[in-house]
This record gives structure tokens, sequence and C-alpha cells, in this order.
């Protein structure tokens, strides 16, 4: 009782396919792009620099710097360490050292703080 695998299709470079058509292949899936664009005689403009690289064979899409996602990558990683200086290290000092005076807690906290805002400033 072994049943037999269907084959899939193997890409045809002679078959012409419409753009947005998808075939299953072994290693994943081909996904067909809309054929090359009519000419308008206007330069191509590209105001997002979302293409880094164009020739004959290949389009890569989205290779180049990536403003808002640099943005967000360093505000992320800035906000990120200044709580984890500000907030989290300190939680941990303060765990730590329950029996302490009120005034050493709170230097440890402004100390751990001062450095977060340092390490975040350091950044720009």
């Amino acid at each position: 009782m072994s049943q037999q695998i269907p084959k899939l299709p193997q890409p045809d470079a002679t078959q012409p396919h419409h753009s947005g058509e998808t075939q299953t292949i072994p290693g994943g899936r081909i996904t067909y792009l809309a054929p090359k664009p009519l000419p308008t005689g206007h330069k191509a403009l590209d105001l997002n620099s979302t293409i880094s690289t164009f020739n004959e064979t290949c389009l890569d899409i989205g290779g180049g710097y990536s403003t808002a996602f640099g943005w967000q990558l360093m505000i992320g990683v800035i906000l990120g360490a200044f709580l984890l200086c500000a907030v989290v290290f300190p939680s941990i000092a303060w765990l730590t050292m329950l029996d302490a005076p009120f005034n050493f807690i709170w230097d440890t906290y402004a100390f751990f703080f001062w450095i977060g805002l340092g390490g975040g400033g350091l950044v720009f």
C-alpha cells in the first residue's frame, strides 16, 4: 500500500505567464512579477528609494537604507537601554538591599538613572 507522491510541475521558460501568477516547485514557490512597463516618455521615478539594484536580470527591492526602520531601531534601542538602566537595574538593586536606608536606595536609583540617560545620549 505505497502511495505515489504527485510530481510537482517544473518551471518552463518557454511558457508565458501572467503577472501575479504563482507556481509551486520542489524548492518553494515562484511568483511571476508584472511585465515590463509601457514606455511613457518620462524618466522612471522612485521617491521612496525602494529599488536598490536594477539591471537586465535582477531587481532588488528594499535593499537600500530604510529611513523609517532605521529611526525606529535607533529610538527603540535607546529607549530600551534607558528603561533597562532606569527601571530594571534599580529594581534588582532594590530587591537585593531591602534592609538598606532609603537615602542609599535613592542614590543608587539616581546613579542608574543618570547612567541610562547618559548611555542614551551617547548613541546620538
